[in-house]
Formats: C-alpha cells, structure tokens, sequence
C-alpha cells in the first residue's frame, strides 16, 4: 500500500505520521525533505540568489524568516516552490517507486500533493482536517505567530473542501489521541484489504 497524506497547515498531518511510524510503517514526510534540503549548500546558495544573505542566521536559512516572506505574497511563495519543489517530487517518486519494486508498505506526506498533480503514484490519498480556529491556535502556539499571519497561511493553500473531494478518505485530528489512533489503525486495516483495486479518477 502506497498512501499518500494531504493536508492544509496546523491541520496534524505530523501527528498523523507520527502514528503511522509507531505502526512501525515507514514514513517520507515532504515537509522533512525540505527541512533536509535547505541545509544543503547548492539549495542555500539559491536561496540567498533571490533573497540575498538577509535569508540566513547564523550561516544557515532563518526559516522563520523565510516562511514570513514566501506567505507575504504569492509571488515570493512560488519563487521558493521553483527552488525546492522539484527536488522534493523526484525524491518521493524515487521512494514510492522503490517502495513498489520490493512490495513494501509507505505513507507518503505532502502537504501539497494535490496542487502538484501526484495524485496517480498513490494507492490511495487521506486528506487530514481540523477545525479552523483549532488550526490557527495550532500553529500560534507552534509558531509563536499572530492569527492574522496564519489566516494568511491558510488562505493561501487549497480550500480544505477541496481538497476533501480528491481524496478517499478525510481523517480528523479534533479528536483525543487514542480515538485518532484507533480509528487510523482501523482505516489502514481496512484499505489494505483492497489494494490491488485502482484509485477511483475524479
């Protein structure tokens, strides 16, 4: 099973991977890869390209900084996109197609796995929701920023209607722990069962 997990910001896409990896299945979290990517000199040198060196602290990328300015506009946003999106889809569609060589299990994250058209590497595609005002306490109390900045977040990521009419199934995180637990031990149960059927096309 090649599952594929989408969500908008503060919606608890890693506490959903977090459960899967106790699961003990193995994880490729695009949000990490990124994180991976950024470290990298060639990545960094890009980066400092379009920003210059008010993009770093302490010789690294200030992350902070850069998230503040990519949301600023849609403009910044994708001058970023251009920088890691690419290398971020050729090593998930490396991972998924290993994956599928040896017959093994992966859960696959990425945030905008809709908006980049993967819809058809994955045997099926859960879309993580919450509560919008659950969402922006969230990633306040994550990011220590303003509601006002993660309304902008959110407002500039696909509607998470949307994004629930792509996908299969729809996985609440406003729940206690244990019940989100259980319920996602039960659906990953479930969808084994039908693996070798196709995704149903929208």
């Amino acid at each position: 099973m090649i599952l594929g997990v989408t969500g908008g910001i503060g919606s608890g896409k890693s506490t959903v991977a977090q459960i899967f990896r106790r699961m003990g299945i193995p994880i490729v979290d695009a949000d990490e890869l990124a994180h991976q990517l950024l470290q990298k000199p060639k990545i960094q040198k890009k980066i400092i390209s379009v920003w210059g060196k008010e993009a770093l602290l302490h010789n690294a990328i200030n992350r902070k900084w850069l998230a503040r300015k990519i949301f600023s506009s849609p403009e910044e946003r994708w001058k970023l996109e251009e920088i890691l999106h690419p290398p971020i889809i050729r090593i998930i569609r490396r991972k998924v197609h290993q994956a599928r060589k040896m017959g093994k299990d992966l859960v696959v994250v990425v945030p905008l796995l809709l908006e980049k058209g993967l819809e058809e590497i994955f045997d099926q595609i859960w879309v993580v929701t919450a509560p919008h005002k659950e969402r922006i306490r969230r990633i306040q109390a994550r990011d220590g920023v303003s509601a006002y900045s993660v309304r902008k977040r959110i407002s500039a990521q696909m509607h998470e209607w949307t994004k629930r009419s792509k996908a299969d199934k729809a996985i609440s995180t406003f729940v206690p722990l244990p019940e989100l637990e259980k319920e996602i031990d039960r659906l990953w149960r479930e969808v084994k069962k039908f693996t070798h059927l196709p995704r149903a096309r929208s």
